[in-house]
């Protein structure tokens, strides 16, 4: 299982083209970016998955690769927390206030079917 560097659930995501000029935010998006709203978001060391809740259950919207060295996370849930995708995309994302409450995101595994270790293989 891919190590989780962030995960975050419900959150407010906005996600901004390469090229992108102003500064992306959660809060107050900018035209030119795209917000979605009770999301969850995992950063995993190579990685970032955006999901959302669907008639058929939770879907996946987003994957792509990242440069480890863009990930900022905030030293708080609520504020913005980023990171840079290997296209260039900007992704800034931070805790909702929504409670999330009837979502099967919150226990949504996207690692479905890796096999577990009960030992890091780093040690």
């Amino acid at each position: 299982m891919p190590q989780v560097r962030a995960d975050t659930f419900p959150a407010l995501v906005t996600i901004a083209p390469a090229g992108f000029e102003d500064t992306v935010r959660t809060h107050s998006p900018l035209p030119g970016s795209r917000q979605i709203n009770t999301a969850r978001i995992i950063v995993t060391e190579s990685r970032v998955l955006v999901a959302i809740d669907s008639v058929n259950g939770p879907q996946a919207v987003f994957s792509e690769g990242y440069d480890p060295s863009s990930f900022q996370k905030a030293a708080k849930k609520s504020d913005d927390s980023y990171v840079t995708t290997l296209s260039g995309k900007r992704i800034a994302f931070s805790k909702d206030e929504a409670c999330g409450c009837g979502s099967r995101l919150r226990s949504w595994n996207p690692f479905r079917g890796i096999v577990m270790s009960n030992k890091n293989p780093t040690e």
